[in-house]
C-alpha cells in the first residue's frame, strides 16, 4: 500500500513538472510568434540600409572613377 502511495505521489510530482514544463513551452511558443513579426520588419530595415548602403558605395567609386578621369583629362590638356 505505501508503495502505490509513494508511485502516486512520484507520478503526480512528474505531472506537475511536465505541466509545468509543457506551459513554459507555450509560453516560449507565443514569445516567439510575437518576436517573429518584428524581426522579419527589423531584417527589411536591414536589407534596406544594406541596399542603400551598397548604391551609395557603387556610386561613390563611379563618381571617384569619374572625376579621376576628368582630373587627368585636364592635366593633359595643360600640357
Amino acid at each position: 500500500m505505501i508503495k502505490k502511495e509513494i508511485e502516486g505521489a512520484a507520478l503526480l510530482s512528474i505531472y506537475n513538472e511536465l505541466k509545468d514544463e509543457i506551459k513554459a513551452i507555450r509560453t516560449d511558443i507565443q514569445n516567439l510568434n510575437i518576436q517573429q513579426p518584428q524581426q522579419s520588419e527589423n531584417n527589411q530595415e536591414l536589407n534596406s540600409l544594406l541596399k542603400e548602403t551598397i548604391v551609395n558605395a557603387v556610386n561613390d567609386t563611379i563618381n571617384a572613377h569619374i572625376n579621376s578621369r576628368e582630373n587627368y583629362a585636364d592635366e593633359v590638356s595643360r600640357r
